[in-house]
């Protein structure tokens, strides 16, 4: 049997006898259950070719410089070695009749992005955001919520869609003496009605005794329509989706915050990448083909969270 592998299915090849396994654009694979899902596909493969010494053939477009095929490359291309080819060729070589004074428009227009797409070179202005093993250690084992209590304030951060791709996703948090907490994290994936959306979080609200909620600037001017029919005031968040990933890295990296045990979640902020822009500054986006709604969710709340109640009135009986 031969078979194409991808992440949708590479799980499914243990068992199987094979002649040979093509592993298509691994440079672009994610899996927010796993960090290395090209890693993990090619543990899968390699027994099912042992009876027949078949060949394992990867093909991609290269991206950042890491994983399996960044890792074949560096080892072994342009050495001589009795179980690894690596053949590397750019656009025009491969294809010869496409026109070159497009790609060459393209390569102008962004070069560092597009080198990778026609000249087949590896990214050297991306790098990992936060290692999985560091989120991992955040995470609260069986954890899936926690539930409204007293002596907190709490605080809910939304990252809203209209319901044709992305999924709608809320989190809730409390600060508790030097830690953030993640109370509660919830995704509506598309397609839905944003309005029915907008209904459960009043109610998810409601829960955690909140009359207000935050969010980015998507679509706010419906967003905030939308909450204001229920009696809640949406708040505009002063931050972008980079820099709130930028500031909750510290959080990440201390241990002090508390995350949820969803791996869905962990496996979004692990697969965010820190890319340098044209003006030197650092942006936190997602990988290509990832998601990061969960992500912001979870990380917006975290950043925004408020001070425990009753250190905030003790602060303010010191001031009166």
């Amino acid at each position: 049997m031969t078979i194409a592998v991808h992440p949708a299915n590479y799980r499914t090849v243990r068992g199987r006898t094979l002649v040979a396994c093509v592993m298509d654009e691994t440079a672009q694979w994610r899996d927010e259950l796993s960090a290395l899902p090209d890693v993990e596909a090619l543990r899968a493969v390699v027994p099912a070719l042992l009876t027949t010494k078949g060949l394992v053939i990867g093909i991609s477009t290269p991206y950042g410089q890491r994983g399996l095929l960044f890792e074949k490359f560096r080892d072994f291309y342009g050495k001589s070695d009795p179980d690894t080819l690596v053949i590397k060729g750019s656009t025009t070589t491969f294809h010869p009749i496409v026109d070159h004074a497009q790609i060459e428009r393209e390569l102008a227009e962004d070069p560092e992005g597009n080198r990778s797409e026609y000249l087949a070179d590896f990214r050297s202005d991306l790098s990992a955001y936060c290692d999985r093993a560091v989120v991992e250690r955040c995470v609260e084992a069986d954890c899936r919520e926690r539930p409204y209590m007293t002596r907190y304030k709490y605080l809910c951060f939304v990252d809203p869609s209209g319901g044709q791709h992305d999924s709608f996703c809320a989190g809730v948090a409390h600060r508790d003496g030097a830690r953030i907490v993640l109370d509660k994290l919830v995704e509506w994936k598309a397609p839905f009605v944003p309005a029915d959306v907008v209904v459960d979080i009043v109610a998810l609200l409601k829960s955690y005794r909140l009359h207000a909620v935050t969010g980015d600037a998507y679509g706010s001017g419906w967003v905030q329509g939308e909450f204001k029919d229920h009696g809640i005031h949406y708040r505009v968040a002063d931050k972008d989706k980079s820099t709130i990933f930028i500031d909750a890295l510290p959080l990440l990296t201390s241990g002090d915050c508390v995350l949820l045990d969803d791996p869905r979640l962990v496996g979004q902020i692990s697969q965010l990448q820190r890319e340098t822009g044209r003006g030197g500054r650092d942006q936190i986006r997602k990988m290509r083909g990832a998601y990061d709604d969960l992500a912001n969710a979870a990380l917006g709340a975290l950043v925004y969270a408020p001070g425990h109640v009753k250190e905030q009135r003790a602060a303010a009986a010191d001031v009166r």
